[in-house]
């Protein structure tokens, strides 16, 4: 599934859609965003996996893998939002931290996912 809304402007780090000077429809904007800030503030994702969960729930995340299939194609390596019954996609930024659950730790971006090698 490709992005369902193109804005014109966007915030530099995520994409965060901003307002212009006498839009119509203002809710659409603002919801967009609301729901990428409240998926990328203090992100917790399901686990790492290459293709979309049969039964997602709103509200939950996964990292992409590097091999995306279905609605996840096109989106290695991004973070996977399922927000109001549909996928939206954040790139990660370099120092971003997410925890992953399934992991039961953090992972860092740096090029790439990282994980701390175990002890």
């Amino acid at each position: 599934m490709t992005d369902p809304i193109a804005f014109a402007s966007a915030t530099p780090r995520f994409a965060l859609p901003q307002l212009f000077v006498a839009q119509a429809q203002k809710e659409l904007t603002i919801n967009e965003a609301l729901a990428r800030i409240d998926g990328l503030l203090h992100p917790a994702v399901e686990g790492e996996a290459n293709a979309p969960p049969a039964s997602p729930v709103n509200g939950a995340s996964w990292i992409v893998g590097t091999a995306p299939s279905g609605d996840w194609s096109g989106h290695a390596g991004q973070i996977a939002l399922r927000q109001a019954g549909n996928w939206l996609f954040a790139a990660p930024s370099v120092g971003m931290v997410v925890f992953d659950k399934a992991a039961g730790c953090s992972a860092r971006f740096e090029g790439g996912w990282q994980r701390a090698a175990a002890i």
